[in-house]
């Protein structure tokens, strides 16, 4: 187990020397390789906890198992909804009489002769 730690160890040396040479060979001055170093060096850092092998906590664990059972409430609520709307019976379009329409035209038109000869 301590020979794999230290060869890791001694792997991690190499790589980082590496990367340290191509970071130096790509950057166009001392302030870019410095952030870029800075940044690398944050990645291998934190490693564990950006490739997602870290702990879920129980605090998150039961946020979402709550955020689970509420979306499975309100997807429950809209499939009931939309079960009970499709069930709905639709309205027999019956168009407007023509009788009914002649008569709208002529009260419109007798309100506005109406309102004409008060104005006078």
């Amino acid at each position: 187990m301590a020979d794999t730690a230290a060869y890791s160890r001694k792997n991690e040396a190499i790589h980082d020397a590496e990367m340290a040479r191509v970071i130096a060979a790509e950057s166009r001055d001392e302030g870019e390789s410095r952030a870029t170093s800075e940044l690398y060096s944050a990645l291998v850092e934190h490693r564990g906890s950006l490739s997602g092998d870290g702990k879920i906590t129980d605090q998150d664990a039961a946020f979402s198992e709550s955020v689970r059972r509420e979306a499975s409430r309100r997807s429950a609520e809209i499939t009931a909804y939309r079960q009970t709307s499709s069930q709905l019976t639709p309205v027999d379009g019956k168009p407007i009489p023509r009788w009914l329409i002649i008569a709208w035209a002529i009260a419109v038109l007798a309100a506005v002769i109406a309102i004409l000869l008060l104005l006078r």
